[in-house]
């Protein structure tokens, strides 16, 4: 986006007011938790922290199954470097959901926290319930290949069945098979990759 700063004074005011206008539409829902969502992600964007925060709890005060308010409070938590809020934040949201997007949140804070045991454990788990998600797949493979080279190409390639053009996919088995040697199996995944790539589909 482009700075505020080296805008014209017409746009800049057209755009607080467009974004007042956002804010206030959204207050008109205040009791539904993905408005509340919404008012924390641009409560956020303007740096007004505390105001975020505020809605973020409000959102799950009202549903507190509500996955997508449990990642992106547990996410906000991060960034102001309080792990420890993000973390009860996470495990509360597991007490409600058995969510795959949950477990994988969790998965990542442990890695984030040199828990990387604990951190398979969760990120397996949101593996398992998420075969339709290509990100979890890749995610644990890449989590477990150092103890686990097969493995994580098996759990590659059944990942591959759902997602066939998946180019994250493609180029981890081919970096993977390379990297054991099977010059072959590896020549056959970069190349898909590169078909992959190079096809543009007529609009």
């Amino acid at each position: 986006s482009v700075p505020h700063g080296s805008l014209e004074p017409e746009q800049q005011q057209l755009i607080v007011h467009v974004t007042e206008e956002y804010r206030q539409s959204l207050l008109f829902s205040t009791d539904r938790p993905e408005a509340q969502l919404a008012l924390a992600q641009l409560y956020r964007q303007q740096g007004k922290l505390s105001a975020a925060e505020t809605a973020f709890k409000e959102a799950l005060r009202l549903q507190p199954q509500y996955v997508p308010a449990t990642i992106n409070y547990a996410n906000f938590l991060q960034q102001q470097q309080n792990e420890s809020a993000s973390f009860e934040i996470l495990q509360q949201g597991l007490k409600f959901n058995k969510n795959a997007s949950l477990y994988h949140a969790l998965g990542l804070w442990y890695v984030r926290n040199q828990d990387k045991a604990q951190g398979i454990v969760n990120l397996q788990k949101a593996a398992e319930l998420s075969p339709e998600l290509a990100l979890h797949q890749y995610v644990y493979a890449i989590a477990i290949y150092d103890q686990h080279p097969k493995q994580a190409i098996q759990v590659l390639e059944a990942a591959l069945q759902h997602h066939t053009g998946n180019i994250q996919l493609l180029t981890a088995l081919a970096s993977y098979y390379q990297e054991l040697g099977e010059t072959t199996k590896s020549a056959f995944y970069r190349n898909k990759a590169e078909s992959v790539m190079q096809y543009k589909p007529e609009i």
